[in-house]
């Protein structure tokens, strides 16, 4: 796969990624006072912010030479800026990992698309600056402007399965007549070698005022990556980000409906967690409708077990009822008649005690005879899935027939457990 990575930002797609460098002072080159009110602002608004998070969601499609663009997929991710680095998670995880976001999602994925791209224009010193004068931006006066940093000045690095360069950069920004702020960035990457199988690689953000705490910053409100590889295939990332807030260190983020202040209630009982033993087989009736058509991977998912899980001796290990949390691991609508569904069970919770799951989908159930998926008659399957790089993942595979169909609250699904691997306790 490729991935591709800018700055303190990294961008990844097929197999490609960037990094910079920053040093030195932004505008060192120029007197203009319209650059030199830009830097003092781009400082004021982008050089401290504080610690946040947000809510990002990634639509990746793809298009061949000469043909129309193709939904893949879409992924949602809680992303969190701290103390200038960027860590990922899956929402409603119980915390951020200092880990490389590729060990998360696989294929076009890119990260660094909050101060970092726009500090690594502005406040690295390497840049020439060219006003192109005065337009409109959404019946807005901007200023308009191009900047170009040579390769020798770059750290903007791309790496392509086992290979990588260092590669300079061009691109345009809009700052805000009235206000100085910056309402758009394009990053574009210059002589790429080859060897890396990609002949464009490029970014567009897109800037808005967002309340954190007790004061106003500047973060993207969208941001577009677009690849095209040697023989014209383009792939794009359209990402846009949404409720963001100030981090204040909490173990657990959560994005949900739920008021921002809510009256104090007593702490919870701690849970007990305790193992599973290998080979127990267990029902899952899902307590929710999954909307293919609105859902992504990294969503989270709700079930209940149908029924109680006993020992051969009677003791019951796993009780009716029992709360089964996990999330979509996989959505691929690449296929016209066939969505292919993902589904990683992670914990279970019962009695104040709780267990990491490892299982793998046995078979497909159904208290009601008349439950199916939309459009799909009894001949839908259940598969393992054989790819060699979800093998190990515990994932369920569901081929679903229809144009992104539905999958109807009560689906039961039976699993059996495993070892659990190092990658499930993560």
């Amino acid at each position: 796969m490729r991935t591709v990575g800018l700055c303190a930002p990294l961008l990844w797609a097929m197999p490609l990624a960037i990094g910079c460098s920053l040093t030195g002072s932004a505008f060192a080159q120029s007197d203009s006072p319209v650059l030199e009110r830009i830097r003092i602002r781009v400082a004021e608004r982008l050089g401290k912010l504080p610690n946040f998070t947000c809510l990002e969601t990634v639509e990746r499609s793809t298009r061949a030479k000469g043909g129309r663009a193709q939904l893949l997929d879409t992924i949602r991710l809680e992303v969190a800026l701290v103390d200038g680095q960027e860590m990922f998670a899956w929402p409603g995880s119980q915390k951020f990992e200092h880990k490389d976001l590729r060990e998360l999602v696989s294929g076009t994925i890119s990260n660094g698309q909050f101060a970092m791209l726009a500090q690594s224009v502005f406040l690295s010193g390497a840049a020439t600056f060219t006003f192109k004068g005065e337009e409109l931006a959404d019946r807005r006066p901007v200023n308009r402007f191009e900047y170009v940093i040579p390769k020798a000045l770059s750290g903007y690095r791309l790496r392509s399965g086992g290979q990588e360069a260092i590669v300079g950069y061009h691109g345009s920004f809009l700052t805000d007549v009235a206000t100085s702020d910056l309402v758009a960035l394009e990053v574009i990457a210059d002589d790429i070698p080859p060897a890396l199988d990609i002949s464009k690689a490029s970014t567009n953000m897109k800037y808005q005022e967002v309340r954190l705490g007790e004061s106003n910053y500047l973060l993207p409100l969208s941001s577009g990556l677009m690849l095209t590889d040697l023989v014209g295939r383009e792939h794009r990332n359209h990402m846009e980000f949404n409720r963001c807030k100030q981090y204040l260190g909490e173990s657990v983020i959560r994005f949900g409906d739920a008021p921002e202040s809510t009256p104090a209630s007593p702490e919870p009982t701690p849970l007990e967690e305790i193992s599973l033993p290998e080979g127990v087989s267990f029902t899952v009736r899902l307590e929710q409708d999954i909307e293919t058509r609105s859902a992504a991977v990294g969503d989270p998912i709700r079930g209940v077990v149908d029924r109680d899980v006993k020992k051969k001796d009677g003791k019951v290990i796993i009780p009716r009822g029992a709360t089964v949390l996990g999330r979509i691991s996989r959505l691929d609508l690449s296929a016209p008649d066939v969505t292919v569904l993902g589904v990683q069970l992670l914990r279970l919770e019962f009695q104040n005690q709780w267990a990491t799951l490892a299982a793998r989908l046995d078979r497909l159930e159904s208290a009601n005879p008349a439950l199916r998926l939309d459009g799909v008659d009894s001949s839908w399957r259940v598969a393992a899935e054989p790819r060699k790089e979800l093998a190990s993942a515990n994932i369920g595979i569901l081929f679903l027939r229809g144009d992104r169909p539905k999958v109807m609250r009560g689906l039961r699904t039976n699993w059996r457990t495993e070892a659990p691997k190092k990658e499930d306790l993560q």
